[in-house]
């Protein structure tokens, strides 16, 4: 599995306010806010390249670089919240949209997983656009899951 893009609106230390990350040099996302509701889009202009990493062993490599203070290490602790255990076979979007419950403070993040990407988010969906095509969605705010447009409730 590997993490594209994330998205926060808050930490938990205030540090990080709307920030999005950028994590493959395939991929560019964005979050804007207009007419009340956010809007996740592709950057138009952006032009994809293929990792040189690319491999049986390594997907991607990123590096975060800023001065002291610009939020390195919070923006690590943040990412270390999530889990990121690869999925088995058997394993469906229901189950992997419980393990991303503890997402709070509204967040976002894309996934790519055997060549399908995934958006998880916690907006209310009358707040929230997705404009970048993927198709598969989960909302953890609503328990539902949104695959290949069909709507999925999850059981608690």
């Amino acid at each position: 599995m590997e993490l594209l893009y994330a998205w926060i609106n808050s930490d938990r230390t205030g540090y990080i306010q709307q920030e999005g990350f950028n994590f493959s040099p395939e991929f560019r996302s964005r979050m804007d806010f207009a007419d009340y509701k956010w809007r996740l889009s592709e950057e138009p202009l952006f032009q994809k390249k293929k990792s040189i990493f690319k491999n049986s062993v390594i997907e991607n490599v990123t590096a975060v670089i800023g001065a002291n203070g610009a939020g390195k290490t919070t923006l690590l602790k943040w990412l270390s919240r999530i889990d990121c255990l690869p999925a088995s076979e058997n394993e469906d979007l229901e189950q992997k949209a419980e393990a991303y419950e503890s997402m709070t403070n509204l967040s976002l993040l894309i996934f790519r997983e055997c060549e399908k990407c995934i958006i998880y988010h916690d907006f209310e969906e009358k707040s929230f656009e997705n404009t970048t095509g993927i198709e598969n969605v989960v909302n953890t705010q609503d328990n539902t899951v949104c695959y290949q447009d069909k709507l999925f409730s999850i059981p608690h």
